[in-house]
């Protein structure tokens, strides 16, 4: 089944909304971006809200924006993601906020957050990372082998072999 799954959001600063920057410099949201960072304008000098950090996604991951709507003086930003999802299969889409004191510390929290992404796992199960699609997951899937029923027959043999060896050497040093 494919679908697709839309964030919608509210930062609260009305039509006060500035973005600063995004992961490839400009000052515009597109699609190919990993993150945008925002602040409320400033009321004469200062501004009253702290400088956000959006990041959604991280670069090279299987899922990527579909669509994003963000813009100046628009405080109501959204973004969609379609993928596609198998009978049982579990997908687990997620984004990050970053709330920082200035706009060059929103700029680095996000950039972290994209693409060093240890930190944002902190919380997360190894069966939940291999769930996440759109961020690449550090966590390498670790296949377990298994044996057959006679793979386990030539083990258990090859053990009791062993074993016999092993005693027949005790007894004939002692």
């Amino acid at each position: 089944m494919t679908l697709t799954a839309v964030i919608a959001n509210n930062l609260g600063s009305d039509s006060n909304t500035v973005i600063v920057t995004s992961s490839n410099g400009n000052a515009t949201a597109e699609t190919t971006d990993t993150w945008v960072t925002t602040f409320q304008s400033y009321s004469g000098t200062t501004s009253s809200d702290p400088r956000l950090g959006h990041v959604f996604q991280g670069p090279g991951a299987a899922v990527q924006l579909a669509g994003i709507n963000f813009a100046n003086g628009d405080d109501n930003p959204f973004w969609g993601y379609t993928f596609t999802l198998q009978p049982g299969e579990t997908k687990i889409i997620m984004n990050f906020a970053v709330v920082q004191p200035s706009k060059a510390a929103a700029a680095a929290k996000s950039t972290q957050l994209a693409s060093v992404f240890t930190n944002g796992l902190a919380c997360t199960t190894v069966a939940e990372q291999t769930q996440i699609a759109n961020f690449i997951s550090a966590v390498p899937i670790i296949q377990v082998p298994t044996l057959n029923d006679a793979g386990l027959v030539a083990l258990i043999l090859g053990l009791a072999l062993a074993a016999m060896k092993l005693l027949l050497r005790r007894r004939r040093t002692a």
